[in-house]
């Protein structure tokens, strides 16, 4: 796992909010991610998590929802 100062501060941020709903419950949702950080476009929040993947800090399934894991 990569340390956080590879991750831009929005990066980190996101990391930091999917980090907090797993640990009471569940990965959040895009739509989630999106409300919280007043990113209104899908493809945004997108780029966001595909970053976070490509930094090896979380990994998703992409044939379930709410399917984000932390990669630790």
């Amino acid at each position: 796992m990569r340390t956080q100062s590879a991750l831009t501060k929005r990066q980190a941020a996101i990391l930091a909010f999917i980090r907090a709903q797993i640990a009471i419950g569940l990965p959040p949702t895009f739509r989630e991610i999106g409300n919280r950080f007043g990113i209104t476009s899908p493809n945004g929040v997108m780029c966001h998590i595909r970053a976070l993947e490509k930094k090896g800090q979380i990994v998703r399934d992409r044939r379930l929802s709410r399917a984000i894991f932390l990669a630790e």
